[in-house]
């Protein structure tokens, strides 16, 4: 989920500072052979224009390194690492450490709780969950949930942002939007078993 995402924001012009700590896996060609498998086949059946595949690598640029994050001044960042709670707290501690009080953390988590995650920031009125429904490049909702600590500025903050990269953006803790596509994907699963 964390490339098409990056590819997701590349396309409509965003610049994304895409981190991993294998720096095989951020490389030109690795994001190239990446764009491929995701955006190439949306291309051909006409879903997206072929102008947005190539700004999808030409926007987003890889680092390796924490620090390699902070030089680009990121506004936003929106981090898509495993489901480990300590895991988590510890990337977004580092992060508050390295970018400006003004950077918006944002966690891509489903089964950790927000305010849990919230209870390991520094700054835990900048930080909130953001949940890109798959496959985002096709999917325009965007759930946002505040923790008990977010401030409202944060998330009109990046309700406003993601608005310009044509996201409708869902609030609250009640996971209407997430429910929806999980009922989409039970229905589609459904169908695909009844015909093999």
């Amino acid at each position: 989920m964390r490339s098409a995402i990056a590819f997701d924001l590349a396309m409509h012009g965003v610049k994304v500072v895409l981190f991993d700590r294998d720096p095989t896996i951020t490389t030109p060609d690795a994001l190239r052979h990446a764009s491929y498998s995701v955006l190439q086949p949306l291309w051909r059946l006409g879903y997206i224009p072929q102008i947005m595949v190539g700004n999808a690598v030409k926007n987003i640029r890889g680092v390796h390194t924490l620090e390699g994050v902070a030089e680009h001044a990121p506004q936003l960042i929106i981090e898509a690492i495993p489901e480990d709670l300590a895991l988590k707290k510890s990337l977004l501690r580092e992060l508050e450490r390295l970018t400006s009080p003004t950077t918006i953390l944002g966690t891509s988590s489903i089964s950790l709780n927000v305010n849990d995650i919230a209870a390991g920031c520094l700054r835990p009125a900048n930080f909130l969950g953001i949940r890109f429904m798959h496959p985002c490049v096709l999917i325009p909702f965007v759930e946002l949930t505040a923790s008990a600590s977010t401030d409202p500025e944060t998330l009109l903050r990046v309700q406003s942002y993601l608005s310009t990269v044509h996201k409708l953006c869902s609030t609250g803790p009640t996971r209407r939007v997430l429910n929806v596509r999980v009922s989409w994907k039970l229905k589609n699963n459904l169908q695909k078993r009844q015909f093999n």
